[in-house]
This record gives C-alpha cells, sequence and structure tokens, in this order.
C-alpha cells in the first residue's frame, strides 16, 4: 500500500513539473497602459492569454463613440525594388480565440455586446452610447499555439467614418507590443 501511493506522489510530481514547462510564451510591454483625458479612462491591460482593452466614462453625460479595434501590426522590411522581382513576403499572424466585448453598468452588472470567435476579424466598427460611470470593455483571448512567434505591435485601427461631432475620438495607449515565443517553431 505504502508502494501504491509512492507511486501516485511520483506520478503527480511529474505530471506538475511538465505543466509548468510551456511551450509558448506570450510577453506584453507598454510604456504607459492607461490615458485619463477629459473624464475618460481608458487601458490596456495583459492578463495570461487575454488582452483587455477598456474605456471608463466619468463625465456626466453619455459619451458617443465608435468601439475599439485592435491590429496586431507586424512591419515588414522593404525589398529591393530595383531587381524588378515581386516577392511577396510571409505575414506572420497573430491568433484569437475569441473576441468579447461587453459593457459593464453603474451596478455593477455585466452585459455582453458581442462575442466574435470566428478568427478572422474584419475591420468594421460599430458605435457606441456610453452612459456615465459606465464601462466599455473588450477581451482579445489570443492563442498562443496557433500564433506565429513574433513581435507585433499593437495598433488601434480608427475609422473616418466617426468623424463628425456627435462622436468623440478616444485616446488609447500608445507603443504596446506583444512577442510570442513558440518552441514548436524554434523561436
Amino acid at each position: 500500500m505504502k508502494f501504491f501511493f509512492i507511486l501516485i506522489a511520483l506520478l503527480f510530481i511529474s505530471c506538475e513539473s511538465k505543466i509548468e514547462n510551456k511551450e509558448c510564451k506570450i510577453d506584453f510591454k507598454i510604456s504607459k497602459n492607461m490615458i485619463k483625458t477629459k473624464g475618460i479612462m481608458t487601458s490596456l491591460e495583459f492578463q495570461k492569454n487575454i488582452l483587455q482593452i477598456s474605456i471608463s466614462n466619468f463625465r456626466n453625460d453619455t459619451l458617443h463613440f465608435a468601439t475599439p479595434h485592435l491590429i496586431f501590426s507586424k512591419k515588414i522590411a522593404h525589398q529591393n525594388d530595383e531587381s524588378g522581382v515581386v516577392i511577396k513576403p510571409f505575414v506572420p499572424n497573430i491568433i484569437t480565440d475569441r473576441v468579447v466585448a461587453y459593457h459593464i453598468t453603474k451596478s455593477n452588472k455585466k452585459e455582453v455586446i458581442s462575442i466574435d470567435s470566428s478568427k478572422t476579424r474584419d475591420k468594421r466598427q460599430y458605435e457606441f452610447k456610453l452612459a456615465p460611470k459606465e464601462r466599455y470593455i473588450v477581451e482579445y483571448i489570443l492563442n498562443c499555439e496557433e500564433s506565429d512567434p513574433e513581435k507585433y505591435e499593437l495598433v488601434f485601427f480608427d475609422s473616418n467614418r466617426f468623424d463628425n461631432s456627435n462622436y468623440e475620438r478616444i485616446k488609447y495607449p500608445k507603443n504596446g507590443f506583444i512577442t510570442v515565443k513558440n518552441k514548436k517553431y524554434g523561436k
């Protein structure tokens, strides 16, 4: 019986060490993750594999804005145009399992607005009206294993469609980077 318990303990320890040795890791760096202007606070935070964008309205009036749309951008080196040969470079991609948008009311009630699990992102933005003392949140659930191991810059897409006096431009944190380190691809 003692041998059985020792065997179980060894199996538990060996399984535990395998879990700790992850093959994929996502690093997040940003110079300033929070911006406060004109009664509006925006933040960009990362925990485990979830990248969260939050917009809070601390004003006394309703905030009309275009919802944030995040692009994971990889700068591509320019090819030598003198050779006359056009080479289409491989564009690395970061995969998101799901994008969830919701808002939190004054009474701390969470209301889901949209869930996108198609893994293909269109650049469509929609308008949103955020009441005073409420928050709008978008969570990008990243898939480390399926993403290409690269360094991506976080860029907020801003549509000109909402360029009028009814909508307010939201200032988002800048200079954010996500680095995917995936041992499966050798990086």
